[in-house]
């Protein structure tokens, strides 16, 4: 984890319709520090970017009342480049790989997700994170 004087500070959204991965997500994020907030379905998750711009969210792209792929399109045209994105599909073809390239997403993760695999690439967007308000707090 990267050097954080707060971890819980992040907003950090998990868009997951399986409740098994969901509760596994949640307890691998909590457990790195984090309080991350969930939502169920496409729907739930843009109810959730109308209340704030996550830090972070964790995307699956089959979501049971629209792909993840839209969720991905309204925050990024509400909010722009943020937030950083992580995909965590069961999706492991050119073609949605292309769509998160697209869509500028920070990381692509074929499920079943490794607990270590999961946790480095929560790292990797945390530490660019950091990364990018320390270059703005310079100019």
């Amino acid at each position: 984890m990267p050097q954080l004087t707060s971890p819980s500070r992040f907003n950090i959204l998990v868009v997951e319709d399986n409740p098994m991965l969901a509760e596994l997500t949640l307890r691998i994020l909590r457990r790195m520090g984090l309080e991350p907030r969930h939502a169920k379905c496409g729907d739930l998750a843009i109810q959730a970017l109308n209340q704030s711009c996550p830090d972070l969210m964790l995307l699956d792209v089959n979501l049971p009342d629209m792909e993840g792929w839209r969720v991905l399109e309204y925050a990024r045209a509400k909010y722009g480049d943020r937030p950083r994105v992580i995909v965590a599909t069961a999706y492991d073809d050119t073609l949605h790989r292309l769509e998160g390239r697209v869509n500028a997403i920070d990381n692509y993760l074929v499920k079943p997700v490794s607990k270590d695999t999961l946790t480095r690439a929560v790292e990797d967007a945390l530490t660019a994170i950091v990364t990018a308000e320390r270059a703005e707090a310079l100019h």
